[in-house]
């Protein structure tokens, strides 16, 4: 499993190497739309979001992309509060009507 891969490597440049294999093999046409909240401690409060973009886009994908929400946390449909909730599905909406 590559997920597993990833995190068995011995640094950040070595997981990046395996991330992009990974996509690699990925249709390159294929849509990608990454949201996170930046307080998000799952996805190392962003980077591992934008790593995840940058390994991506290395790969050769050509349609990706990211938006990051500050003060979001892990769960941002949740952050009706905030008005996060509410722009992830207008985000979503618009991605899918393209």
């Amino acid at each position: 499993n590559e997920f597993k891969q990833i995190h068995q490597q011995p640094n950040k440049e070595a997981a990046i190497n395996v991330l992009h294999a990974f996509y690699d093999k990925w249709n390159k046409e294929m849509p990608v739309l990454l949201l996170s909240g930046e307080s998000d401690p799952v996805g190392d409060f962003g980077k591992g979001v934008k790593l995840v973009e940058k390994s991506m886009k290395k790969a050769g994908m050509k349609n990706v992309s990211c938006k990051m929400y500050e003060g979001g946390r892990h769960d941002i449909l949740h952050e009706v509060e905030k008005g996060i909730a509410k722009d992830v599905c207008e985000q979503i909406k618009e991605f899918v009507l393209r």
